[in-house]
């Protein structure tokens, strides 16, 4: 006992306690690199914490993908039940800048390198990813900058994306040659309508399900700029991205409410969606 005591009250040089809170750093970096942003924890242990929900009893996984799509193989090869999505997030080199800027792209799941994003284009290949999401939330970089410019905790986390993903997935999977039209089609429209309960009614194309159609020129291109964009935002991660493929006209119910990316149908024509339980 003797011993156990005198161990306890060693401390080494210093004075200090190893391991204990005064070990951490008082302090936080102005502001990380948006590749420092992507260091949050290695994609292994969202997986491991995924697993633990997607084992309960009914349960159904529906979750995010930005840090790597290794771990989903795994998720599909236990039975488990669940719907995972990537983000189409920009490459980090195309965010960097001076001042503030790596504050746009302060958002969940962060940014990743070359080898998470080829793995989640494998997943999205293969049928371990099921959607494309656009985890959409939106601030503006004045209001991003004003809680976050001394401490890049207090950024508040997420960015614009709903309104370019279909380009950006279109552009760097179909017209790359990682995605087939099919699987475009899939991922954007089959899959989700499925997995929130609004399918057949939604997703497909047949008789009694509601006309929506999006019509897409694949000899086109699609130019994104903050200056152009409709959502109301004064910045875009995608800033100057030129993609090949141009969406022209949009459907909703059977009637035109796109043209040439202006919009057409009539105010107030949104109705509320009963969705089906999803076993």
């Amino acid at each position: 006992m003797r011993a156990r005591r005198e161990r306890r009250r060693h401390r080494p040089a210093g004075g200090r306690p190893r391991g204990g809170r005064h070990d951490r750093p008082t302090r936080p970096p102005a502001l990380p690199s948006p590749e420092d942003r992507g260091r949050g924890g290695p994609p292994s242990d969202r997986d491991r914490r995924h697993g633990v929900g997607a084992d309960l009893p009914g349960a159904r996984l529906h979750g995010g993908r930005g840090g790597g799509g290794r771990g989903c193989p795994a998720q599909r090869r236990r039975g488990r039940r669940g719907d995972l999505y990537p983000l189409p997030h920009p490459r980090p080199r195309n965010v960097r800048g001076p001042g503030f800027e790596g504050g746009k792209v302060v958002l969940t799941p962060p940014l990743r390198s070359e080898e998470h994003r080829n793995a989640l284009w494998d997943g999205l290949g293969l049928g371990d990813l099921s959607v494309v999401s656009s985890d959409h939330c939106p601030y503006c970089l004045a209001d991003k900058e004003r809680y976050g410019k001394d401490d890049f905790r207090q950024i508040p986390n997420g960015g614009p994306g709903v309104e370019h993903r279909l380009p950006v997935l279109y552009g760097q999977g179909v017209a790359t040659g990682r995605l087939g039209i099919e699987r475009f089609v899939e991922l954007t429209a089959t899959a989700p309508a499925k997995q929130f309960g609004l399918y057949p009614r939604k997703g497909v194309i047949a008789a009694g399900s509601d006309a929506d159609l999006v019509v897409l020129d694949p000899d086109g291109e699609t130019r994104i700029s903050a200056d152009t964009q409709h959502q109301r935002m004064d910045y875009t991660p995608w800033e100057g991205w030129v993609l090949p493929g141009r969406i022209t006209q949009v459907w909703s119910r059977g009637e035109r409410i796109v043209e040439d990316g202006r919009y057409v149908g009539a105010s107030g024509r949104g109705r509320f969606l009963a969705r089906s339980v999803v076993s």
